[in-house]
């Protein structure tokens, strides 16, 4: 058993790299696409010589790990184009979160082409995919963009075309807090007697401030999950299961019942859902940025407002990490303020501040 590098001499002076694999009395070729150029400008070559050394180890060990009664590994991963691979992991997700994905495919093909064979990725490409995102993107973005990468990598060694992610021990972009919108009940109430162009949308938003429920469950939510007030219902993000009662507004927005397989809110394009959302908050004399997530952060705030434990509102959110309910518990810390309001007043003589 062994996998040995070696070069054919082609008719233009080229010497093209292949692997001549011997494994259980077979012998097999393997052309790489590689080749030893005549002119070998800024040592072309040399790098071009390391890049098939490292594939024909890959193809080493996978051989050896099979050999020896190792799971399997897929013996051409390494030639597969990881650009068309993460195409295909994308099409497995929600239709929400395709959509991020297809801009993390699109920085992908800017940072290496529309061909990256899994046998170019090593730690050294993850460090500079990294780099090239910190410089292109702000900091979160490029949190999210590299962790989606990462969770792929996860992917390809679940199904055996690699050994080991290539992002393990790669420094990982770390995600800044920030400061998150919500509405206030006085906004929320606003919007509540304004008129949407979109009924439908209106409802779904107004749920969504009452649930906490993000864009793809509210969507992907049935009439069956209902019952005697409460809803049941499989988070599209988490993959969690959650139970709870249902506020009389969120009720009211649902509308009649349907059929249990039926749509409770039948929403257009998120495109359109969004664009909808900011000339209705325009209408309602709201300044803030109206996206549909926004519900989702108003509910968490509104809970916090009226000092629901931190624990539940987590539970009702879905949240894997508390670390991540504390963010909206930053943002309205309502004890603080209290604590602040019960500091005694004192009189202050004289003719009051100056100013300087």
């Amino acid at each position: 058993m062994s996998v040995k590098l070696r070069t054919k001499q082609l008719a233009d002076g080229r010497r093209s790299y292949y692997l001549d694999i011997y494994h259980k009395g077979k012998r097999q070729y393997k052309f790489l696409n590689l080749y030893h150029e005549k002119d070998n400008t800024g040592g072309a070559n040399a790098k071009t010589r390391q890049l098939a050394e490292k594939i024909r180890a890959d193809f080493q060990l996978r051989v050896s790990a099979i050999a020896h009664g190792g799971s399997a590994i897929e013996i051409d991963g390494a030639d597969r184009n990881f650009i068309d691979y993460f195409d295909s992991f994308r099409a497995t997700k929600s239709p929400g979160t395709q959509g991020t994905y297809g801009t993390t495919l699109l920085h992908l093909k800017r940072f290496g082409g529309e061909s990256i064979r899994f046998a170019e990725i090593d730690e050294a490409w993850v460090k500079r995919w990294r780099a090239y995102l910190l410089a292109s993107l702000g900091q979160n973005t490029a949190f999210l963009h590299f962790t989606v990468v990462k969770s792929a990598f996860k992917q390809a060694v679940r199904e055996r075309i690699i050994q080991t992610n290539p992002c393990e021990h790669v420094e990982r972009i770390k995600q800044q807090e920030t400061i998150r919108g919500y509405l206030t009940m006085e906004e929320v109430e606003k919007l509540a007697v304004t008129e949407c162009a979109h009924p439908v949308i209106k409802r779904a938003f107004l749920f969504a401030c009452f649930t906490g429920l993000r864009l793809s469950d509210v969507q992907a939510l049935v009439w069956g999950r209902i019952r005697d007030g409460r809803i049941a219902f499989r988070q599209q993000k988490t993959g969690g299961v959650e139970y709870f009662k249902l506020h009389d507004v969120a009720l009211a927005m649902m509308g009649e019942p349907g059929a249990p397989e039926a749509q409770v809110f039948a929403l257009p394009h998120e495109s359109v859902i969004n664009k909808t959302l900011k000339k209705w908050g325009t209408s309602a004399g709201i300044e803030k940025h109206m996206h549909f997530h926004l519900s989702r952060h108003t509910f968490a705030t509104t809970l916090l407002t009226y000092d629901v434990d931190i624990a539940t509102v987590s539970k009702m959110l879905g949240h894997r990490n508390l670390a991540t309910t504390l963010i909206y518990a930053k943002v309205v810390n309502t004890k603080i303020d209290r604590a602040v309001d019960s500091l005694p007043s004192i009189t202050v003589g004289g003719a009051g501040p100056s100013h300087a």
